[in-house]
């Protein structure tokens, strides 16, 4: 049955792009890119958190599988030319999570016969806009140095957004920066930062008190201590008050402060209140990391005098998930608009065209374990030791090299063999049960024998 009623798109990807004509799509947001990496340069725990996530991106993409050996050697032979470094790249596309999105532009070059994977230029997404019409993006539009608009086909690019939940409108293009929830608890630190060396000064020094009888005058005199007069070419006199009030402001400047011995001098001590600014800060630092999407025990396990490190490897995986989506975005658009264009151009049409495995983390603790249950089912011989898909995996929990190919196919053969074995030897077990059940007891006559 032809499902006719669900044909065509009625509605339109991206609502303001509506006509057929190429409109420019720009950001929304009230802050700007600038402000966002600034703050990223400026503060350490959101610094931190963009680090660790852009590391994680880099190891956990893989490498690239395909069924035919020889096309996987020669893509990955292409990822590994690539001027700069290809996990650099990965770990560069990794600012859409803070900034919103990401922008590579990816460019080939016919090489020895061949069309080859040159350079992935990540563009700098403070130059970035985009362009479409129908709903559809079709250019990503670069600012170059000489203030020229570059329009660059969209299909040309890798264009990674961050955000699931809220990707509407121009969402969809510039996705949801996490730098945008961030930026209100670094805004706020600031404003505790100073308050609290403001404390700290007044902690440290007190607030100087100067007590002096209100009643009386003192000359004025100037620098050099000389009486000053007024218009009337008489002294003039100020409330003593006022005097010593002059000197103590500028304390911070001076070791020494002359006043009459009557009048008391002395530092009044407050209470700063360091838990309400370690409490404060506390509160900061976890809220940032909440924006960035890092649980807080990834930075602190081993702190609890219980321990954690069950709950920080939870944490860690936490953390996994929340850049699995960018890691899934990243492979798929390598093998669409990569790897796809590479092997068609250069081996034609293609039903297959590989993955990009996703490595996951694992905690040594874990990995551990994980070749104790391993060994133990091998010697209870629910597992053969002669499986090459067991030993790759215990060699791989043990950070040892994976078996070659020719290995794998001589163990393959051995467990085929020993298959084999045990096959025949089951079956001249069961043949010799049968001929035993058949065999006469000793002793036992025949039933049918007639007797005289």
């Amino acid at each position: 049955m032809m499902l006719n009623y669900l044909a065509g798109m009625m509605s339109s990807r991206i609502a303001k792009l509506t006509n057929e004509f190429v409109t420019d799509l720009y950001r929304e947001d009230k802050e700007t890119l600038q402000e966002y990496i600034d703050m990223l340069e400026k503060d350490p725990v959101a610094r931190a958190c963009c680090d660790l996530k852009a590391l994680r991106l880099q190891s956990a993409i893989g490498d690239y599988e395909h069924e035919n050996k020889q096309y996987q050697e020669w893509i990955r032979k292409n990822f590994e030319n690539i001027e700069g470094s290809f996990r650099g790249v990965v770990g560069q596309l990794g600012s859409a999570m803070p900034l919103g999105f990401a922008v590579a532009e990816i460019i080939c070059a016919p090489i020895r016969g061949e069309w080859r994977l040159k350079e992935l230029n990540v563009l700098d997404p403070r130059r970035v806009t985009f362009a479409g019409k129908v709903g559809q993006i079709t250019h990503v539009v670069y600012l170059n140095n000489k203030g020229e608009k570059i329009h660059i086909p969209y299909y040309k690019c890798i264009h990674i957004v961050n955000g699931l939940v809220t990707n509407f409108d121009s969402r969809r293009a510039y996705g949801s920066a996490e730098s945008k929830r961030a930026m209100n608890y670094y805004k706020l630190k600031q404003i505790v930062l100073t308050e609290m060396s403001v404390a700290a000064k007044n902690n440290a020094t007190g607030i100087i008190v100067g007590k002096v009888k209100g009643s009386e005058s003192v000359q004025l005199v100037d620098a050099r201590g000389n009486a000053m007069t007024g218009l009337d070419g008489k002294p003039t006199y100020i409330p003593a008050t006022q005097a010593l009030s002059y000197q103590l402001q500028n304390i911070e400047n001076s070791s020494i402060v002359v006043t009459d011995k009557e009048n008391d001098i002395f530092p009044l001590k407050i209470d700063s209140g360091e838990s309400f600014w370690t409490n404060a800060l506390q509160y900061i630092d976890g809220k940032t990391m909440l924006s960035y999407g890092v649980p807080q025990l990834v930075f602190n396990e081993g702190s609890s005098a219980f321990g954690n490190s069950s709950l920080s490897q939870g944490h860690r995986s936490i953390l996994d998930s929340n850049i699995e989506s960018l890691i899934l975005q990243i492979r798929d658009q390598l093998i669409e608009k990569v790897v796809r264009p590479l092997l068609w151009h250069n081996y034609g049409e293609k039903n297959s065209f590989g993955s990009f495995a996703y490595q996951q983390s694992s905690d040594p603790a874990v990995a551990n374990a994980r070749v104790s249950t391993l060994i133990s089912a091998i010697a209870s011989q629910i597992f053969s030791s002669t499986d090459p898909d067991i030993v790759n995996k215990l060699r791989e929990d043990l950070d040892l090299p994976p078996l070659s190919e020719d290995e794998v196919i001589s163990m393959r053969q051995q467990k085929d063999q020993q298959k084999l074995l045990a096959e025949l030897q089951n079956e001249l077990q069961m043949q010799q049960t049968i001929m035993q059940q058949q065999q006469p007891e000793a002793g036992a006559t025949d039933p049918n024998q007639q007797y005289p």
